[in-house]
């Protein structure tokens, strides 16, 4: 008849602990796709894992093949990874069985005003020695151990993510910086065309000067044109050298250690972008999978804290020896077994249990607003670099034009001083002139390229959920 009391008494306690948990209801407000401009699709391909492959160039491979490798950025991203492995192994070794065996020995004093005072005993000192196995279970009922598994996994996939997200920032970061080195370059070429052109400008006004043929007056706006022209060479080859040491510094190394680069014409890209972005980004964006990740995580960890208000049972047993004396440690008569069965009733911990439910539901409601803000800013980024592709593909078509202009003048300028008709500076400042519209024509080339790399890295640089899993 006690046992039943004892039962009926339990479960009431069971009923009045399960009926304490709050009910907490966070919208999930995702949105399911995204936003993408309908004028910029295209008929384009998506950035393959080995994106920068495909503007051949071995000096740019051999860059972005080492910072992954071995760049500051990702090895610090791996590092969280291998945390997050350990984490794993961590919450999987608490789920099951466990079981610890223990051994002590000790020698003690019996006191003289104990229970068993030493006179009826006939002795003081005495060996106490244990040796056993415990065992436990605690039963996973509310799926407390399962949720905190599976959040420690999602938690584990965002480390492994962002490790991609880091080398894929790296790689386009490097791109950049390259791509930039070499438009440097043809712009210090153009530069250095250009003022060339100005110096036999120049000759040829001293000696008109000399002559007595014309003032000086010409000759000092000549000057002034040198001097912009240096001025605008120094800028170049200081941002030439800056540009090596970004590189140098995502790389983690110094510039002296960088290899020679070698100068050549930038590659030639496409204006397009893939078809269906607005679906498919949802899977080719690291750092949405990424939230999303993060709003699974956050959703087993709320399933925890509402386990919390939950009783845990668990099972206890212990397969021990007790003795004092070493020899007698190992007999059957020995042993100390125990079963027993534990029962967790939080009560009177509601105020705490609540607090940690907040929290977590406050967590939840965060992670889901990041995931909408990262994917309204991840089609924003698509939907911005390709019309920016776009715009500067229309200006690079038209300034086509300028720049075949500038062309004839020069051949009309040319047969003009063929002739006699004019002297040589005509012919000089038509040359100085299609060096400009050169320039300019390549400086639209560069930011084409550059908006590519990051139209690269807006579309995801090559990630695909399947292929992360």
């Amino acid at each position: 008849m006690q046992h039943h009391k004892w039962l009926a008494m339990s479960v009431s306690l069971l009923l009045a602990a399960c009926a304490s948990a709050p009910q907490t209801h966070v919208a999930m407000k995702q949105i399911d796709a995204a936003p993408v401009a309908s004028s910029v699709n295209g008929h384009g391909a998506w950035p393959n894992e080995q994106w920068w492959k495909q503007y051949a160039d071995p000096m740019l491979d051999q860059l972005i093949d080492q910072a992954i490798q071995s760049g500051p950025t990702v090895a610090m991203a791996e590092t969280r990874v291998a945390q997050a492995k350990h984490l794993i192994d961590a919450v999987a070794g608490q789920q099951g069985i466990q079981v610890a065996g223990y051994a002590n020995a000790s020698r003690q004093r019996l006191s003289d005003n104990g229970m068993f005072p030493p006179k009826f005993l006939g002795f003081n000192w005495y060996n106490q020695m244990d040796a056993g196995v415990r065992a436990s279970y605690s039963f996973d009922w509310w799926h407390k151990q399962r949720d905190t598994l599976a959040a420690t996994l999602n938690e584990a996939q965002v480390a492994q993510t962002e490790r991609l997200m880091a080398a894929q920032k790296l790689s386009t970061a490097i791109a950049s910086a390259y791509f930039g080195w070499q438009a440097d370059q043809v712009q210090l070429k153009f530069a250095t065309q250009q003022l060339d052109a100005l110096n036999k400008r120049k000759q040829i006004t001293e000696a008109r000067i000399g002559a007595q043929l014309e003032p000086k007056d010409g000759l000092h706006a000549l000057d002034i044109e040198i001097a912009n022209i240096n001025a605008t060479r120094s800028n170049i080859t200081t941002s030439a050298a800056l540009r090596r040491v970004l590189i140098a510094s995502l790389l983690g190394i110094t510039t002296d250690e960088l290899p020679a680069f070698t100068t050549h014409e930038l590659p030639v890209v496409s204006v397009q972008i893939p078809n269906h972005v607005s679906i498919d980004l949802l899977a080719r964006r690291a750092d949405i999978e990424a939230s999303r990740l993060q709003i699974d995580a956050a959703e087993h960890r709320l399933n925890v804290a509402r386990a919390e208000f939950m009783p845990d049972i668990s099972i206890n047993a212990l397969a021990g020896l007790s003795s004092i004396e070493v020899d007698n440690l190992f007999q059957a008569g020995s042993a100390t077994p125990s079963l027993g069965l534990a029962v967790h009733l939080p009560l009177f911990d509601s105020k705490r249990l609540n607090a940690q439910l907040g929290v977590r539901a406050t967590q939840l409601e965060q992670a889901i607003v990041v995931y909408n803000s990262t994917l309204i800013n991840a089609a924003r980024d698509v939907g911005t670099q390709a019309l920016l592709k776009n715009q500067l593909a229309q200006a690079q078509t038209e300034h086509l034009t300028q720049v075949t202009n500038a062309q004839h003048l020069v051949t009309v300028a040319q047969q003009r001083n063929a002739q006699g008709i004019s002297d040589a500076r005509a012919y000089l400042q038509a040359l100085q002139n299609l060096y400009q519209q050169q320039a300019a024509l390549s400086a639209l080339h560069a930011e084409i390229v550059d908006a590519d790399v990051g139209l690269i890295a807006a579309l995801g640089g090559g990630y695909q959920r399947e292929a992360s899993r």
